[in-house]
């Protein structure tokens, strides 16, 4: 007799209560959650204290160059941001969020971006939880992210 299979959803809240663990800087979503999750999400986040980043909302994504173009969109980094991960990283620990509980990074569609360039995604989460720890140790706000898994 097989034994049914039943789909726990997490709630907003409980995936933003993850995001307090400071050793956590990336948390990673079951790609089977509702989509609906994902769209309330940027909205909840916000409103909850973070200044959120969402990359889907700044086009589609599908290399390190449109990871970084979307970025662009979002952060108008200015001067130091030459469209590499490096200076990401740098835009990403000079900029001061608008918001007190820091930045969020939402990704909900990296599929494309892993499968063009594995190498690039792996750098890219690298650079996410760097950014964090730095911001972290020197005593201000962190840079979170939440990613489909």
């Amino acid at each position: 007799m097989a034994v049914p299979r039943i789909l726990m959803s997490l709630s907003l809240e409980q995936i933003l209560v993850r995001l307090e663990d400071p050793d956590t800087p990336v948390i990673w979503l079951d790609p089977s959650l509702p989509a609906s999750l994902w769209e309330a999400l940027p909205e909840y986040a916000s409103r909850k204290g973070y200044q959120v980043l969402d990359l889907q909302a700044a086009g589609p994504i599908f290399d390190l160059s449109s990871l970084l173009a979307a970025f662009d969109r979002l952060l108008a980094a200015g001067a130091i941001f030459d469209h590499s991960l490096p200076s990401l990283r740098e835009s990403l620990l000079e900029l001061e969020p608008k918001a007190p509980l820091g930045f969020l990074v939402l990704f909900p569609t990296p599929d494309a971006l892993r499968q063009n360039d594995e190498a690039g995604f792996e750098e890219f989460v690298e650079v996410l939880e760097n950014v964090d720890e730095i911001r972290r140790r020197e005593g201000r706000s962190g840079l979170k992210a939440i990613i489909k898994d």
